[in-house]
């Protein structure tokens, strides 16, 4: 019994909790980091990482239609309130390019404040 118990807390740890969307490829995660050095460096670039660590698992094709916001989309897990101020933008929300460029616009309009729930802090 207690081999299970600590089964069941290794798999609800942070770890597990952040590829919560399922396998993604080393290289795929190297292409997320590259994208994301292209609109922020140092820290910041540190912290939007960590934050789409923690929103999608690094997977671009994340999707959680619970959110009463439109659900939640891409790699940052922006909401679908978003939609109408992206334009067309909004269409490449499921690829690596097109999510760091809308988590990066939400970022100039919102700062880290857009993040800021989750079940621990980036």
């Amino acid at each position: 019994m207690a081999t299970a118990a600590v089964l069941i807390a290794a798999t609800l740890s942070s770890a597990a909790y952040a590829d919560n969307y399922g396998g993604v490829s080393t290289a795929e995660k190297q292409r997320v980091a590259n994208e994301v050095r292209r609109y922020w460096s140092g820290n910041d670039a540190s912290r939007m990482l960590c934050i789409i660590g923690r929103e999608s698992g690094y997977n671009s094709r994340a999707v959680n239609w619970g959110d009463s916001d439109g659900g939640s989309h891409g790699l940052a897990q922006a909401n679908g309130i978003w939609a109408r101020t992206m334009g067309s933008m909004w269409s490449q929300r499921y690829t690596i390019k097109g999510g760091v460029a809308i988590a990066y616009r939400i970022w100039r309009a919102s700062g880290w404040r857009a993040w800021g729930g989750g079940s621990y802090a980036c």
